[in-house]
């Protein structure tokens, strides 16, 4: 014979059973929700931090070539000032000379 809405043949559970039962459950809810909800903060923060990464790297990469150009222009423009003391000098020695010659003749005139 059945009583109640239990199972047939199965032992009777009580009301503090059940209410045991339920709150078990509800626990059970809340800590897979609260798991959730931390595993999608977590994603999201792997996320961020990945963004965050790129960017560093990014940022990173920009500078690492702005360095390089401007050593670049560093050697060009070293580059220029040492043509134009190379110029001065070798205008320098061709008056030296020149001058040398002149004195040279100005010597065999007289």
């Amino acid at each position: 014979p059945r009583r109640g809405g239990g199972a047939v043949g199965g032992p009777r559970i009580s009301s503090e059973e059940m209410d045991l039962l339920n709150k078990s459950a509800s626990m059970d809810d809340r800590l897979f929700k609260r798991q959730v909800h931390l595993k999608r903060k977590l994603e999201m923060y792997k996320e961020e931090r990945k963004q965050t990464e790129e960017a560093r790297s990014e940022e990173e990469a920009r500078l690492k070539l702005a360095m390089e150009e401007e050593k670049k222009r560093e050697r060009q423009a070293e580059e220029r000032r040492r043509a134009k003391i190379k110029e001065k000098l070798a205008k320098y020695k061709a008056q030296m000379e020149q001058e040398r010659a002149q004195k040279a003749t100005e010597e065999q005139e007289k």
